[in-house]
């Protein structure tokens, strides 16, 4: 249930986030634009909704079920989660990680 749970929550999260970037910059470009904040109040619900689900289907986990995982794999998701508000924030990321194995 884990899996499919992250799986479901990745590809709703993706066009989300395309989403609510766009609309801030809409936001930036067009302040006096009607309905932008209730857009974006109504996407920021969805978010939140969507890790409600994610955190309520996790929390059957157990230590058997542990993973590895790649830690840059895992900035990368957080920065696509976080995309709008970067945007928003007029931040320049850069990653730089060194791996040890592919």
């Amino acid at each position: 249930m884990g899996q499919i749970s992250s799986s479901f929550v990745h590809e709703f999260r993706n066009p989300l986030t395309a989403i609510m970037g766009f609309n801030k910059l809409l936001k930036r470009e067009n302040p006096d634009l009607k309905y932008l904040d209730i857009i974006d109040y109504e996407l920021n619900q969805l978010n939140f909704r969507i890790t409600q689900f994610l955190h309520t289907s996790k929390s059957d986990f157990n230590e058997e079920q542990r993973e590895e995982i790649s830690v840059l794999k895992l900035i990368e998701e957080i920065q696509e989660l976080t995309y709008a508000n970067i945007v928003d924030a007029s931040v320049n990321v850069e990653i730089d990680i060194y791996q040890t194995s592919p």
